[in-house]
């Protein structure tokens, strides 16, 4: 009868695993869920922005359709006038692809001017302004100005040390141009 006893306990304790696993089966699903959201969360606070107007101006980017392109950067810009990344594009596409510069600097400089423009990108766009006026539009005293601001933003930095270095690479050039 012990025997009899023990087997019953066995089977009983594999129903109740069975139960158990059955249970865990039915609520692992959401409970995975659950903690994956809030370790995506936790990982990336700001929910992700996939946007068609995004996908829309990508895809005329890649076409080299640069008006439609720009037009669909713009509306980004108007559902989110700090977005950096769209800024950045309209700015890039007048730059590189239809070499429209009167159209780039003042799109370089709105990016300049938005709040959470990261320091390494601010000093690239200072140094493209200043590559643009010196290379393309022969403006010696506007490629200095922006220049000199990169030193005064970052002094002691180099970012500054840099700077310096082109200002003093320009006025050699300069000097030995008037020779």
């Amino acid at each position: 009868q012990a025997a009899g006893n023990m087997w019953g306990v066995f089977f009983g304790v594999q129903i109740f695993v069975f139960w158990i696993l059955c249970l865990a089966a039915f609520l692992a699903p959401p409970l995975a869920e659950k903690i994956s959201g809030s370790l995506f969360n936790l990982l990336y606070p700001e929910p992700l922005k996939v946007s068609k107007t995004y996908s829309a101006a990508n895809v005329f980017l890649v076409k080299e359709k640069y008006a439609e392109a720009i037009k669909e950067y713009r509306k980004v810009i108007e559902e989110d006038p700090e977005d950096i990344t769209a800024q950045l594009k309209m700015a890039e596409i007048y730059d590189h692809k239809t070499k429209n510069f009167a159209k780039a600097i003042p799109e370089y400089e709105k990016l300049l001017t938005m709040k959470e423009v990261e320091d390494n990108l601010w000093v690239s766009v200072k140094n493209r302004l200043a590559d643009i006026y010196s290379q393309q539009l022969e403006n010696r005293e506007e490629t200095l100005r922006q220049l000199q601001q990169i030193i005064e933003r970052f002094p002691e930095s180099k970012y500054s040390r840099q700077a310096l270095q082109r200002i003093s690479k320009l006025k050699e050039a300069n000097k030995n141009s008037q020779l």
